[in-house]
Formats: structure tokens, C-alpha cells, sequence
């Protein structure tokens, strides 16, 4: 009898998986003093106006959980700035 409830406790037995991924884009811009493009314009450059910055490009995180076999859980976070206009 004990190893049947030994081997039935075993069978149920099952560890938490816990994850965490991410990113981060950071960038250092020294730009131009020409205007650019989308303003009329004839600066290349994303970033124009010569203004020396730093600037985020994107960022993210995904977190992940499995409590148990049948269960996932998932959380997503983004972030990415819009374009200047």
C-alpha cells in the first residue's frame, strides 16, 4: 500500500516554472541641423532639428508562469514611441 500512495504522490508532483525575457533599446542622437524630410526639407536623417538626445527606441518584458501542467500564464509588456511630427 505504501508505494502505491508514494507513486500516486510522485505522478502529481510537479514544479513552478517562473520566466522573465526582455529588452531595452537606448540610443544617443547627435543630429543634423538640416530640416528634415516630412518637414519640407531635404535632411535624410530620422532625427533632425540638431538636437543632441538620448532616446528610447522600444522596450519590452515577458514574464511567464506555469503553476501546473493544464495552467499558463502570460503577461506582455511593450513599449515603443511614436514617430515625431
Amino acid at each position: 500500500m505504501v508505494p502505491v500512495v508514494l507513486a500516486a504522490a510522485m505522478a502529481s508532483a510537479h514544479g513552478q516554472d517562473f520566466d522573465v525575457r526582455g529588452f531595452a533599446d537606448f540610443r544617443l542622437v547627435s543630429a543634423a541641423e538640416e530640416t528634415g524630410w516630412t518637414q519640407g526639407g531635404l535632411g535624410k536623417t530620422r532625427y533632425g532639428g540638431g538636437d543632441d538626445s538620448a532616446r528610447v527606441g522600444a522596450a519590452a518584458a515577458v514574464a511567464s508562469w506555469h503553476p501546473a501542467p493544464a495552467w499558463l500564464a502570460v503577461a506582455d509588456l511593450r513599449y515603443q514611441p511614436q514617430a515625431d511630427s
